[in-house]
């Protein structure tokens, strides 16, 4: 096969979620030319898809549109975001090298939270590194009104509509401090 046929393959494999094939022809590619910079991508996203298939997913897909518009290098974008996010991935990964903080991306305890609060010196800036990656994981009641009543006065009352539907799964909804949160909310 020429490199277009290989590369339309290799594409249209991907897009059916058959990663391996795909990167079969991708390889192909660069066996015959390391600086293919469409295969190069290509690797990437198969690489990426044992992270995050959606995102590797997303990523081509915005390949399709970027390139049908006319851009110029449309697989060096999409590499440098791999690398942005990658690379941004790393520093999260340095900020949390203690081993309960890697914990993070799949919830982390209201107690190693706390102790990530002192650590970054306030609720604010510890929340604002973890509420994208992972989510505050509380087990005992007053903990998570504690917790919420930190959200609300930082700023995050939005948030707390998502840890109030956990809550009420174990709580009744006329416990006071559930009334309590919710006219605090109302409030803001």
């Amino acid at each position: 096969m020429d490199r277009e046929s290989l590369l339309e393959s290799a594409f249209d494999l991907f897009m059916k979620k058959e990663y391996e094939a795909a990167g079969e022809r991708f390889m192909e590619i660069l066996r015959k030319d390391p600086f293919d910079a469409t295969a190069k991508m290509g690797m990437m996203l198969y690489d990426l898809t044992s992270e995050s298939e959606e995102e590797a997913l997303a990523l081509l897909d915005y390949y399709m549109v970027i390139k049908e518009e006319g851009e110029k290098a449309p697989e060096e974008v999409i590499m440098g975001m791999i690398q942005d996010t990658d690379e941004a991935e790393n520093e999260i990964n340095e900020i949390f090298t203690p081993h309960k903080y890697r914990q993070m991306f799949d919830g982390i305890s209201y107690e190693d939270f706390q102790a990530f609060v002192k650590e970054r010196g306030s609720f604010k800036k510890a929340y604002e590194d973890i509420r994208y990656s992972t989510k505050v994981i509380i087990t005992e009641k007053e903990d998570l009104f504690d917790f919420l009543n930190n959200l609300i006065a930082h700023g995050y009352g939005d948030h707390v509509y998502n840890y109030l539907e956990d809550a009420l799964k174990l709580y009744h909804p006329a416990d006071s401090k559930i009334e309590q949160i919710v006219k605090k909310l109302e409030h803001k």
